[in-house]
């Protein structure tokens, strides 16, 4: 729950004042890997997908876990010139302390920036269904929240 997408979960259930104004595409590890074992053992070669079950906004996903994890959304927005600060400060202590990044100029760039993703290729050439955002985030909500109660 430290690194990667896990640490959404945790920084969320402390609290976040914050959301961007980005968009973009999130996917449940579990069509990852169902989708990587359909394409190993099927016919399929020599081709490149996108794996996005829903494009949303960081506000909306936010609020999402927020709710699932039964703690406050983030209500304020970061807008682009706190966001330029936070990197920039971000540098400044991995300078003097040379503690990993843990939030850079692209990060600040690719959480304000609307981009949007289609799976519509690998949907029709596996007939795949992906499982909603909200299962997901439920379920990883779930999770976070066994653990922690098993961590006391």
């Amino acid at each position: 729950w430290k690194l990667g997408s896990g640490a959404i979960f945790r920084k969320t259930f402390k609290g976040l004042k914050y959301f961007t104004k980005g968009t973009t595409g999130f996917v449940d590890i579990s069509d990852v890997i169902e989708i990587m074992i359909n394409l190993m053992e099927g016919q399929i070669t020599n081709e490149r997908y996108i794996l996005v079950s829903e494009n949303l906004k960081f506000k909306e996903f936010f609020e999402l876990a927020a709710q699932c994890l039964k703690v406050s959304p983030p209500k304020k927005e970061a807008k682009n010139w706190l966001l330029q600060i936070a990197w920039r400060m971000d540098w400044l202590n991995y300078f003097f302390t040379r503690k990993h990044r843990k939030f850079t100029k692209q990060l600040a760039k690719s959480v304000s920036s609307s981009t949007h993703f289609s799976s519509e290729k690998i949907k029709s050439d596996l007939n795949y269904k992906f499982k909603p955002i909200t299962e997901s985030v439920a379920e990883t909500s779930k999770l976070f929240l066994r653990d922690l109660g098993n961590s006391h």
